[in-house]
């Protein structure tokens, strides 16, 4: 919000283009901090705009394989040589890249924000518009119910998932390919419809309007939603959309 707001004196520093006042070349993370620190300058987003032009870079692998990281930090693999160092941890990471966790309270926890963001906008409408860009308050409230019913079809989806006592884990679960979690989300219910791919680009704005209203509020008590943020990059896992390079 601070840096939205043009309220961060080292982001604006940035912007502005201090960034050229320092040389991050041949310096431990320690020494770009100290640099920036000493003009004012956000090291974040200038290590961001420094691996843009650089030849080599150093990452390790969760940002490198994730397709959600690697796109936040602007890092392209297009005419890219890869080396992995300890390749025998690529699988693990790998599969940490694909997978996630969900409970029934992070489920419950997201409802709850979306009903905070949704009281924030009828008490505070007028000074929460300026930060919803191009959409109004009663539009975003609008959306902010049909996500609540998708989300609550979902757990009502996943309560209905027979569990058996697995014998080779003496566990209680539910064992299915990979794809059957599409099913288990795509499945509509009492409410409507059920989450699927073409509903992954609208889920994903709603949350990030819905989180900007919850951090824009003045109401400490708000969790800031942290949920709905959970929820966005499970979506994101589940329908990455295929990759153009």
């Amino acid at each position: 919000r601070a840096r939205d707001e043009n309220r961060c004196p080292f982001y604006t520093g940035f912007k502005r283009g201090g960034s050229n006042k320092v040389n991050t070349s041949l310096l431990d993370i320690e020494e770009i901090v100290t640099a920036c620190k000493e003009k004012m300058i956000c090291p974040y987003f200038k290590c961001r705009e420094d691996a843009k032009e650089a030849e080599l870079l150093l990452i390790p692998y969760d940002y490198l394989i994730n397709p959600t990281s690697r796109e936040s930090m602007g890092v392209s693999l297009k005419d890219a040589i890869l080396v992995f160092d300890e390749g025998h941890n690529i699988e693990k990471s790998c599969e940490q890249a694909a997978s996630f966790e969900l409970r029934s309270a992070d489920i419950g926890g997201a409802i709850t924000e979306l009903d905070d963001a949704f009281d924030i906008l009828e008490s505070e409408g007028p000074i929460c518009e300026e930060a919803l860009g191009d959409m109004t308050t009663d539009q975003l409230m609008a959306h902010i119910n049909l996500l609540k019913k998708n989300l609550c079809n979902l757990e009502d989806s996943l309560l209905a998932v027979k569990l058996s006592r697995d014998p080779t884990t003496e566990r209680t679960m539910s064992k299915a390919p990979g794809s059957h979690i599409l099913e288990i989300f795509g499945r509509s219910g009492r409410l409507g419809d059920g989450i699927c791919a073409k509903d992954a680009q609208r889920i994903n704005l709603i949350v990030r309007k819905a989180i900007t209203v919850l951090t824009y509020s003045q109401d400490s008590t708000s969790s800031g939603g942290l949920n709905l943020d959970k929820l966005q990059s499970l979506v994101a896992v589940m329908f990455t959309p295929q990759p153009a390079e």
